[in-house]
C-alpha cells in the first residue's frame, strides 16, 4: 500500500455488481429490490393549506437545494408528505473488497484503484462527497490491524438515530454476527455505540475504533443496506427491533403509554416546552428524555408505546420500537424538516401525524403554537 492514500485520480462507482465480477469478489444479495407503499401523513387543514400556498418560501430550505421551482418543491414535499406514493427499497448486498481505504465522516469506501464505491455511503450528495474526499489527499491515514472488517461508519452515524436506523441495521443482514468479524465504528464515538453492540453480543474487544478519519482495511466486509440517510429496507428494521427488544427483556411491545419525547437539553429545542407541558398533562403523556435513558431504558420504554410525540430528531426513532400502529405526531420547525421519519414510520405500520411550527432563530430552535398544537393532539386521539 502506498503511504499516500488517493494517488491516482479517483473515479466514480455507481453499481458495485460489475466491478466485483471483474474481480473476483465475493458479492451476495440477501434481499432484492422492492417497491411498498407509504401512507400520507395526517395534519390540521390550517397546515396543509398554508404549505400549499407557501411552497414557493421553501425555495431557501436547506434540503431542497436540487428543486428550483415552487411546482418541483411541492411536487417533491407536498404531494410526498400528503399522498400514498411507492417508496423503493434498494437490495441489500454485501460484498468482500481487500485492501479499501474508508472515509469516516461519509464512511464512504476507496478501493485500491482509487475508485469511490457510491453504494458504500448514505451521504446525500456526490458532488459533495467528491469534495469531502479530495480533502483527505494530503491526510495521514490510520491502519486497522489485521482481521476481517464490517463498518458502521457513515454519513452522521456519530449522532444516535442516524446509528440506530443507518448503521445497526447492516448487523441484521446475517444476524448473528459472523464472531470473526471486527465491528468499526465512528471516530466519534458515545456510550449508546457500545451499548446497542453489547446488547447485539457484540463485546468490545471485537470494536475497533480508528484515530485518524481515514483507515486502511485490509479485509472489509461491506454491507449495503439502504440507498441515502434513514431509508434502510424496512426488514431489517424489523429484525432490529426484535434483536433489542429480546436483548432488553421485552417480551412483546405493548400500547400502553402516551410518550412526549423532550428536546429541553438539546439542539433544536422547543423555546415555550412550558407551554405544551399542561396540555401534554391533560392528555395523559409522560414526559421523557431519551438522551438521559441506557438504551435498554429506551428500547423497554417505547417498546410500551401507543402515542410517541415531540419534536423532530433522533429520539423519535425510538418509535421503531412501538408496537405496529402507534401514533406518531411530529412537530416540524417549518423552515428545516424532511420526510424521513414519515416514510420509515410509515413502512412499519405506524400512523404518522405532524404539525408545524414556527422557526426563531438560525439555530432552528422553534416555537409552537399552544392552541394549535392542543387542537392537533385531540384530533389526533380522537381517530
Amino acid at each position: 500500500m502506498s503511504q499516500r492514500p488517493f494517488q491516482r485520480p479517483l473515479t466514480l462507482v455507481t453499481d458495485l455488481e460489475p466491478l466485483a465480477e471483474a474481480r473476483g469478489w465475493n458479492y451476495h444479495v440477501h434481499l432484492p429490490g422492492e417497491r411498498r407503499f407509504v401512507t400520507g401523513s395526517h395534519a390540521l387543514a390550517v397546515d396543509v393549506t398554508a404549505l400549499a400556498l407557501d411552497g414557493h418560501s421553501l425555495v431557501a430550505h436547506h434540503y431542497l437545494k436540487g428543486l428550483h421551482t415552487s411546482e418541483d418543491i411541492l411536487d417533491y414535499y407536498y404531494g410526498r408528505l400528503y399522498a400514498v406514493t411507492k417508496e423503493q427499497l434498494v437490495s441489500v448486498f454485501t460484498c468482500d473488497i481487500p485492501d479499501t481505504k474508508l472515509v469516516g465522516w461519509p464512511g464512504a469506501v476507496v478501493t485500491e484503484e482509487n475508485e469511490l464505491l457510491i453504494q458504500s455511503t448514505t451521504h446525500p450528495s456526490q458532488s459533495a462527497l467528491k469534495m469531502e474526499i479530495a480533502l483527505y489527499n494530503s491526510m495521514p491515514y490510520d491502519s486497522a490491524p489485521p482481521g476481517r472488517y464490517i463498518s458502521l461508519q457513515g454519513y452522521a452515524c456519530e449522532i444516535y438515530g442516524h446509528w440506530l436506523v443507518d448503521a445497526l441495521p447492516r448487523l441484521m443482514i446475517d444476524f448473528p454476527l459472523d464472531p470473526s468479524l471486527i465491528v468499526l465504528i465512528p471516530a466519534r464515538s458515545h456510550n449508546f455505540h457500545y451499548e446497542t453492540l453489547s446488547l447485539l453480543g457484540i463485546p468490545a474487544e471485537r470494536i475497533f475504533t480508528p484515530r485518524k478519519r481515514v483507515v486502511h482495511i485490509p479485509d472489509l466486509h461491506l454491507c449495503v443496506t439502504s440507498e441515502g440517510t434513514v431509508r434502510p429496507h424496512i426488514t431489517l428494521i424489523h429484525r432490529l427491533a426484535a434483536a433489542l427488544r429480546a436483548s432488553a427483556g421485552v417480551a412483546e411491545p405493548v400500547h400502553q403509554r402516551r410518550l412526549y419525547v423532550s428536546r429541553a437539553n438539546q439542539k433544536r429545542a422547543i423555546v415555550n416546552e412550558s407551554e405544551l407541558l399542561p396540555i401534554l398533562e391533560r392528555f395523559s403523556f409522560e414526559i421523557v428524555t431519551p438522551e438521559s435513558l441506557s438504551v435498554v431504558e429506551q428500547v423497554r420504554l417505547f417498546s410500551q408505546a401507543s402515542v410517541i410525540v415531540g419534536a423532530f430528531g433522533s429520539g423519535m426513532l425510538n418509535s421503531i420500537f412501538a408496537k405496529p400502529g402507534a401514533l406518531v405526531l411530529e412537530i416540524f420547525n417549518r423552515d428545516r424538516w424532511d420526510m424521513h421519519h414519515h416514510r420509515l414510520l410509515s413502512l412499519l405500520g405506524h400512523q404518522h401525524w405532524h404539525c408545524f411550527a414556527e422557526n426563531i432563530n438560525e439555530a432552528w430552535d422553534t416555537y409552537v403554537d399552544p392552541k394549535k398544537f392542543e387542537k392537533c393532539l385531540d384530533y389526533a386521539l380522537s381517530q
